[in-house]
């Protein structure tokens, strides 16, 4: 596990600091400009440029300070008390404090006492305090404020101990620097001038250090003690120590020694300890009382309408409008009586709320009023009924208005009811519980006022028997008894003795607080036995109540052990302590306990629905956060009787309550669980608005999921899952989490973990992902505060999304690593779950993998980890053979699509294999082995991996974590090539990880002599261990890409009987043949499909998608012979279910980001079994829909009474021989088979088919014993009820035959749904200007996708008259929809955006040829470049050479923003150019100087792509930019060369690609056309591309010199000088995952540059005779086109054609001429390289 430490708050810390230097004068001040003195002192330093600057005062100090302005950079500076630096007095390093929170050293290098301070993560200041003329620095200013000393009332007066801001940090070990846990502090409490802590536990055999300081985090940090002579420490009051004295500790984190003290003492005891404030700790033995709280408050009685209100205190009656003084913490009397046929409702005061007259409150500080809620009477009658816990242990009876009354009886609301309780006898009353929730009233008759439906129960229990002694129990939470009760023992028949303790009645506080007994005999401390006593005390640890030992000092009787109790359950109801073996002449005793809990009813359940993740002290604390700061959740419950249950609040963490519960829900309930989003909530560089609800785990089973497009576009803040509680899938106690996940996913990866099923036993239900950013101060965690949130379980895949970095501030922090664990350590995962955090914490070994793939140039849009869990130990040896490792463990080393690869990720031939297939590959000569061995301490942190990797002949040949073999990640043979040639370990290896020349070696060797090899592979154990304790498990690290191509495949298994089921013993089907649509299996005759992204077929191929929108669709059907049981996806001989919470579901779905194989498995139906089966109708001519189709089956005898009831389920209902024998025997018998279909959104119902015992399927519609009606909506679910009945025994005897023959077969009837959907015909269209200044079109016409719910919304006509026909519907398409078929368009020098729809209009399904549409237009803007000078620090231009000059963005008219194809000169009226930009003509290197040469343009700011030369004799900058560009000055020791100089030269630069694409010239087609027109969409000409209506462009700037002559005035027809472009094509090649084609034009660069030769002169060769051997195209350019400068911006258009667009393209520019010796010359320049693949295939 990654752990942080938290630190305290900046601020704080410089606070604290700041008063600590402060308490020697103890002046206390506050910000101010204005000083008593007249003395100013100032700073003088880099921020400045060693200018004066005042320093601000702090008035009432002698204090002064200065800001940092620029805190992430090194700042050097003086301070001085005047302007004049050469006759004021200055202050530098020199003249520092000890204890700077801020380090402030001497400048390097520096004689003249300059102080300096590093670089920051954050603002600070410098504080000079001109007493002792020394500085310090701190991250906040020296504040503190003054206490206040009035009260709210004359009458408040307070003696209440406060907490004061120091810390008592103890610890048994010296080490204060090691402090993490193994240091505690406690707050300390302020008692007037001093602060104490009492009652610690100090025991015998070592050393008891200890330390005060005014810091929560750390021990050594704003300590009381500075120096040795600082410790002063007080035991005179102490007899039981055996040696003290002062310690001290040197911390390499402060930089200076820490002073503490120890004591050691001779016994166990309890020890307090009193800090005067100063220096000084007083060490007394016991605890320290607290002086009794005197506050009092004054309250005032409200005026209350249709009531009469009284409140009696200190023996007084108060009327309305009185008021009154009360101690805090006493209590009053509020009285109410109701007037005009009112009742009292409710009474609130402060937090504490009654519901009935005559109620006690107790007095608070902050409460002065308290309000009375009352309701007016009403006839409507109200249910009252009551019962008892067990009627064996009492009774319970009622009365109302004096006369009996009988349980469910009714009565008006207001009414009073009173209810008595009879205990049987052995048996007592305990109390009340009214509508399922516990009561503070004991009282027996009991009276309430009745508002609503109530149930009222009488709890009883056994009765205690015994006689009183005249011993006792003393109890008490003060562990010296100095404050305690008695409460007498009885004397049991057996000599025990035992006092049983009401947790209720007993007002005994031990909910989390411990509670100390001591037998006595006295109801004093006078009768316990005295020290020396032998104390027996057998402990109790049961639902996490404890009973163990403690060692108590008490008064007047010494150290003696006595029992305590610490309690944490919310359902304990008492307990009974029992005293034995009491023997006063040898000191002996013997205590047990025996709790009592409040058990629920077993078929309830209990649930906590949170805000997200939940630690206490981690929720929302200074930096930490956890998911829960996103949301606020509720729940709604309603039970299978209607009534509603109310949640409470349940977990108050870090100031605010995180979760509420609700007990006793009964199975059956209906949830309703809502998360709201916070929007303006801050979390991990976002707000609240910024995330969604991803979906709602309920012990790690999933609901309410949302595709990612479907969260980005939820409008509300509000998000909803209702389930049903089902304690079989469930359990009984039910955890709700939300998680969330960020709407905007460009910056994210997808997170999967596959095969997690063989790690559940370990982990549990919910695995978490915790993910970390940056480092030390800077680290921050997108998922929250450890251990993160959980992982979603939908569809077959285990996931979440990460963000690739975190925006701090300004600051983006990349990702650092991520550790998957149990989810433990979240407070109520652990509570509910039964775990200790420290103990059962489960997660995965330390990788860095994660972190590799996402920053790699691989493109990740996935990154999975699978699982692999293992049991054997691995030991890896020099040699294979004396390794030890798990032989049924070993595993092929494949990529994620089943392809061999070698240990770098290289495929190795064209064939998948098995995993467990590593005969395959150890057969082979060229072949590795693999053992990865856990819990080594490596640059990935001290849990991590490492992989022992042997050859062929068993020699270890290196020992390497696996993600530093991921550099060869992406990169090609060539650029590793490079890097093992080079002498330096590549900067990009392992940057900053220890050891990393080490493993750069080991990764040279191996992949020099094993690349290309075969391997296999041992993964290391799951292994408890660590400091930070934890059950690691190792796994394997895989990537996918989106669109990249994937498989999916269906499987069919079987198991013939129910045990067989239970193993897993399970057949493969076959099929007829090899063909993706032979989907019926041979044995089971069942079949399984995809119905998306193909329908109907078993194999299929498609692209991989990131957004959750596509999934792989499946369904299955069941037969007479075999029953479906489920759909699981395959995964390395791992099966997951993809429906865990509906099983039987036929239909499943599993997202598409990957290879999957799903599995349809069967159980064999046993003989003699009548079997009812209802799915969804796929005959030749059945409506194609999508539908739920679900079956129950009652069988009942001429009474009525049921049988047999299948219940309600999805697929097949089958009763058993036996159960048939049974109903045989019977007659009257009755089949009532009921068919549910629900249907969503756009699909209808379209009526039945049925086949009885036969495979023919007609239609189903019989005239008798048939009904129908339809529920619902289409938006929850339209639902078509069908009831069929008919007689048991007619059926049975038409089958009998079948079902009791020796080889009895199965009966069957299956039912059939036929679906069909609303057929929603669209138009859209988009127009727009194309770049030649045309109007286009853009029609697009088709059928909305009734599952593709965020593509349409729809309004419904919900009558049910005739059925779901009536249902009609208007449809309009979404506008998310709408521009999604958006065509791809770009023009050049333009910004196109598509503005939202308008004119949209919905499909009505009751009108006859509707159609849905809209209209789309769009709005272009120019598009702007910057201009960047490389420039020095007097803003003029500077060559690179100068490592002083930075890039500065040039402005033109006080904007940056510059015009697409900006020129930088302007011509005046006689002819001359005046010019913006100049660059120097001379330059000073080293003394030598150089002449200016040329512009170097280029178009990345780190100057690595030049784009070209401009030339230019005098420094002046004449270039036309096309693009944002960086430009430098060039000088050397020859000039530019002049126009008369003999130049001829020529270059290109590459713009880019851009496209217009239309359908229709003009709107008018597209008004005219309608749903009728659809069938003939295919030739509709203006809703399809023609031939020409995709047009390409590829933009060029062509640069030619010749002989410094302008050419379109030399020679404007081109007749001495010819100009042009040559395109060579080249083939363009498939990418690495085979689903495109490379588009990395560096790659065709590299991979052609030993062809330039030969390229160059097929290019002169086409210019001079036309031919070439390279396809090509040429154009010769006129020159009287080009511009003064000799340049163009010329395009080439294309067709987008596959011919045209599948190839890279190598271009020339060129000048032809004739020398002067008569020969026709070819000037070529530079070529570049480009492709139209990419926009050519663009969409969005």
């Amino acid at each position: 596990m990654k752990t942080k430490i938290s630190h305290l708050g900046r601020s704080s810390v410089s606070v604290i600091l700041a008063v600590m230097m402060l308490l020697s004068t103890m002046l206390i001040g506050t910000v101010s400009t204005v000083n008593a003195t007249d003395n100013q002192y100032y700073y003088r330093g880099t921020e400045n440029d060693w200018s004066a600057e005042k320093m601000t005062p702090i008035s009432g100090t002698s204090l002064y300070y200065y800001k940092s302005k620029n805190f992430n950079s090194i700042n050097n500076f003086k301070i001085s008390n005047g302007t004049d630096w050469t006759s004021s007095s200055n202050y530098g390093a020199d003249n520092v404090k000890e204890n700077s929170e801020i380090a402030i050293s001497k400048l390097s290098g520096d004689d003249n006492n300059n102080a300096s301070i590093s670089a920051q993560s954050s603002e600070y200041y410098i504080i000079f305090d001109s007493k002792d003329n020394k500085m310090y620095a701190t991250f906040s200013l020296p504040i503190e404020p003054t206490e206040p000393t009035t009260a709210t009332d004359s009458s408040a007066e307070t003696t209440q101990p406060v907490t004061g801001d120091y810390y008592f940090w103890y610890s048994t070990d010296s080490n204060i620097a090691n402090y993490s846990e193994k240091w505690k502090k406690e707050p300390m409490t302020k008692n007037g001038s001093s602060y104490y802590v009492s009652n610690l536990s100090v025991n015998k055999g070592g050393n008891f250090y200890f330390i005060v300081n005014k810091d929560a985090e750390k021990p050594y940090r704003n300590t009381v003690w500075n120096a040795g002579n600082d410790v002063k420490v007080d035991c005179t009051a102490c007899n039981n120590l055996s040696r003290k004295g002062p310690q001290s500790y040197y911390v390499s984190d402060q930089g200076t020694t820490v002073c503490y003290y120890y004591i050691s003492v001779k016994t166990d005891g309890s020890y307090s300890f009193t800090f005067d404030g100063d220096k000084t700790v007083t060490v007394t033995e016991g605890s320290i009382k607290p002086p009794e709280p005197t506050e009092s408050v004054k309250i005032t009685v409200p005026k209350v309408d249709n009531a009469n209100v009284t409140a009696v205190a200190n023996s007084k009656t108060y009327n309305e409008g009185d008021s009154f003084n009360i101690k805090v913490g006493s209590s009053f009397t509020v009285n109410v009586t109701g007037e005009n046929d009112y009742t009292l409702n409710k009474i609130t005061y402060g937090t504490q709320s009654k519901t009935e007259t005559g109620a006690n409150f107790t007095a608070v500080s902050d409460a002065t009023t308290f309000s009375v809620d009352m309701v007016q009477t009403v006839s409507n009658p109200v249910t009252v009924t009551f019962n008892s816990n067990n009627s064996d242990y009492g009774t319970v009876s009622a009365k109302h208005n004096g006369t009996n009354f009988t349980s469910g009886g009714t009565v008006k609301v207001g009414d009073e009811v009173t209810f008595t309780a009879t205990p049987s006898k052995g048996y007592t009353f305990t109390g009340w519980t009214v509508n399922d929730a516990s009561v503070s009233p004991t009282t027996n008759p009991y009276t309430i006022t009745v508002n609503n439906n109530t149930t009222v129960t009488a709890n009883f229990k056994a009765e205690d028997s015994g006689t009183q002694s005249g011993y006792y129990i003393l109890w008490g939470n003060d562990a010296t008894f100095s404050e305690y009760k008695a409460k007498k023992l009885d004397l049991t028949n057996d000599g025990k003795y035992y006092a049983s303790f009401n947790v209720a009645t007993d007002n005994i506080d031990i909910m989390r607080k411990d509670c100390f007994f001591v037998f006595s005999t006295s109801n004093t401390t006078s009768g316990v036995t005295p020290e020396g006593t032998k104390v027996t005390v057998n402990k109790v640890a049961q639902n996490k109540f404890y009973f163990e030992n403690n060692n108590s000092n008490i008064s007047g009787v010494g150290s003696i052990s006595v029992p305590k109790i610490w309690n944490e359950n919310a359902d304990l109801l008492g307990f009974k302590i029992i005293v034995s073996d009491i023997d006063s002449s040898n000191k002996k005793v013997t205590y047990s306990c025996e709790p009592t809990f409040d058990v629920a009813p077993a078929d309830t359940v209990e649930i906590t629905a949170k805000d997200g993740t939940i630690r206490a002290g981690y929720t929302d604390t200074g930096a930490s956060k956890t998911t829960a700061v996103l949301g606020d959740t509720t729940l709604s419950i309603t039970t299978p009787d209607a009534k509603e249950i109310t949640a409470s609040d349940s977990y108050p963490i870090d100031g605010e309550n995180r979760a509420v519960t609700a007990k006793r829900v009964p199975n059956g309930s209906k949830v309703t669980v809502t998360t709201t989003i916070k929007p303006t909530a801050t979390f991990a560089g976002h707000n609240g608005s910024d995330y969604y609800v991803k979906g709602f785990s309920v012990n790690g089973i999933f609901g309410g999921v949302l595709s990612q497009t479907e969260g980005k576009n939820h409008s509300s803040d509000v998000y909803t899952y209702t389930f049903e509680v089902n304690q079989e899938i469930y359990g009984s106690k039910l955890e709700i989490t939300p998680v969330y996940f960020l709407k905007n996913d460009e910056n994210c990866v997808y997170f999967y973990i596959e095969n997690y099923d063989s790690a559940k036993q370990i982990w549990g239900n919910a695995p978490s992902c915790y993910v970390y950013y940056g480092s030390g101060k800077t680290t921050l965690e997108a998922l929250g505060y450890y251990p993160g949130q959980p992982m979603v379980d939908y569809n077959g895949s285990i996931f979440t999304q990460i963000p690739k970095s975190i925006v701090n501030g300004d600051t983006p922090e990349k990702i650092t690593g991520m550790t998957l664990n149990n989810y433990v350590w979240d407070d109520v995962h652990s509570a509910y779950n039964g775990k200790d955090q420290k103990t059962d914490n489960a997660q995965t070994y330390d990788y860095d993998d994660f972190v590799k793939i996402a920053e790699s140039g691989a493109a990740a849009d996935n990154i999975i980890y699978r699982f692999k869990y293992n049991e054997f130990d691995n030991e890896p040896a020099d040699t294979f053979a004396a390794s030890k490792a798990d032989a049924d463990g070993w595993e092929v080393f494949l990529d994620y699509q089943n392809y061999p690869t070698d240990i770098f990720g290289n495929r190795i031939g064209n064939e998948k294999l098995d995993y467990k297939d590593t005969q395959s590959v150890t057969s082979k000569e060229k072949c590795l082995s693999i053992i990865s061995d856990g819990y080594q301490n490596n640059y990935i942190g001290k849990y991590a991996t490492a992989w022992s990797i042997y050859n062929k002949a068993g020699k270890r040949v290196a020992t390497i974590p696996s993600s530093a073999l991921l550099y060869a990640l992406d990169k090609t043979d060539a650029q590793i090539k490079k890097a093992i040639d080079s002498a330096l370990t590549p900067a990009d290896f392992l940057p900053g990880k220890e050891d990393r020349d080490t493993y750069w070696a080991t990764f040279k060797t191996l992949y020099n002599d094993y690349k290309g090899f075969y391997a296999q592979i041992n993964f290391e154990a799951a292994i408890k261990g660590g400091a930070d304790y934890g059950n690691r498990l190792d796994g394997r690290w895989y990537y996918t890409k989106s669109s990249q191509k994937i498989t999916g495949e269906i499987k069919i298994q079987y198991a013939n009987t129910l045990d067989d089921y239970k193993v897993g013993d399970f057949h493969e089907d076959t099929f007829a043949d090899e063909n993706a649509t032979s989907i019926v299996g041979t044995t089971t005759g069942a079949s399984a499909y995809f119905t998306n992204p193909a329908d109907r077929v078993r194999k299929l191929e498609t692209l991989a998608d990131n957004t959750q929108d596509y999934k792989f669709e499946v369904n299955a059907t069941s037969t007479v012979a075999y029953t479906f049981v489920g759909w699981y996806r395959l995964i390395d001989g791992d099966y997951k279910a993809i429906n865990p919470s509906n099983m039987s579901s036929l239909t499943g779905a599993v997202t598409q980001n990957s290879d999957v194989t799903l599995v349809a498995r069967y159980i064999k139906t046993p003989g003699g079994s009548m079997t009812f089966h209802h799915s969804l109708y796929n005959g030749t001519n059945a409506g194609g829909g999508k539908a739920t189709p679900e079956i129950q089956v009652v069988v009942k005898n001429n009474e009525g009474k049921s049988l047999y009831d299948s219940g309600r389920i999805a697929g097949t209902a089958s009763i058993d021989k036996t159960k048939i024998a049974e109903l045989a025997a019977q007659t009257g018998l009755t089949v009532t088979v009921t068919l549910y279909t629900t249907t969503k959104n756009l699909y209808n119902f379209n009526g039945y088919y049925s086949a009885e015992n036969t495979t023919d399927i007609t239609a189903f519609a019989p005239t008798t014993g048939f009904t129908t009606n339809v529920s619902g909506d289409r938006t929850e679910g339209l639902v078509t009820t069908s009831e069929y009945t008919f007689s048991f025994n007619e059926y049975y005897n038409k089958y009998a035959s079948t079902l009791t023959a020796a080889d009895a077969g199965t009966v069957y009837y299956n039912f059939y749904s036929d679906i069909t959907s609303i057929k929603v015909p669209y138009k859209v269209q988009f127009s727009y200007t194309d770049r030649m200044g045309d109007k286009k079109y853009y029609n697009k016409a088709g059928y909305v996708d009734p599952e593709n719910t965020s593509s349409y919304t729809f309004v419904e006509n919900a009558t049910n008259v005739e059925g779901v026909e009536s249902h009609s519907v208007k449809v309009t398409l979404t506008d998310s929809f709408i521009l999604s078929l958006a065509p791809y368009e770009s023009n050049f020098t333009k910004n196109l955006t598509w503005d939202n729809p308008t004119d949209s209009k919905p499909f009505d399904s009751s009108v006859t040829n509707s159609i849905a549409s809209a209209v789309v237009n769009s709005t272009q803007s120019d598009r702007t470049i910057h201009l960047n000078i490389y420039k020095d620090s007097e803003g003029n231009p500077t060559p690179l050479i100068n490592n002083a000059g930075t890039f500065a963005l040039y402005e033109k008219n006080g904007s940056s923003e510059l015009p697409y194809g900006s020129v930088f000169y302007e011509q005046n009226s006689d002819g001359t150019y005046k010019y913006d930009i100049t660059a120097p003509k001379t330059y000073k290197d080293s003394g030598k100087e150089l002449q200016f040469m040329y512009w170097a343009i280029y178009s990345d700011p780190e100057c690595n792509n030049l784009v070209i030369k401009a030339y230019n004799s005098e420094g002046h900058f004449s270039y036309v930019a096309y693009d944002n560009c960086w430009i430098v000055p060039v000088y050397g020791e020859s000039s530019t060369p002049v126009a008369s100089v003999k130049e001829v030269s020529t270059s290109t630069q590459f713009m880019e690609v851009t496209r217009n694409q239309w359908t229709a010239d003009n709107a008018d087609s597209f008004n005219g056309f309608d749903a009728d027109s659809m069938t003939t969409l295919d030739t509709a000409e203006d809703f399809i591309k023609g031939n020409g209506e995709d047009k390409l462009y590829a933009d060029f700037v062509l640069n030619f010199f010749y002989n410094g002559k302008q050419l379109s005035v030399f020679d404007p027809d081109s007749k001495k000088v010819q100009t042009g472009i040559v395109m060579q094509k080249l083939e363009l090649e498939k990418d690495s995952i085979g689903v495109g084609y490379n588009t990395d034009m560096k790659y065709y660069a590299n991979k052609y540059i030993n062809d330039l030769p030969v390229a160059a002169e097929e290019a002169k060769k086409i210019i001079l005779t036309g031919e070439s051997s390279i396809e090509s195209l040429t154009k010769q350019i006129n020159n009287g086109r080009l511009d003064n400068k000799n340049r163009l911006q010329y395009y080439a258009r294309f067709n987008n054609t596959e011919t045209n667009a599948n190839c890279v393209y190598r271009v020339y520019t060129y000048i032809k001429y004739v020398n002067e010796s008569n020969e026709t010359v070819v000037e070529l320049g530079n070529p570049i390289y480009f492709t139209l693949y990419d926009i050519a295939n663009a969409t969005v």
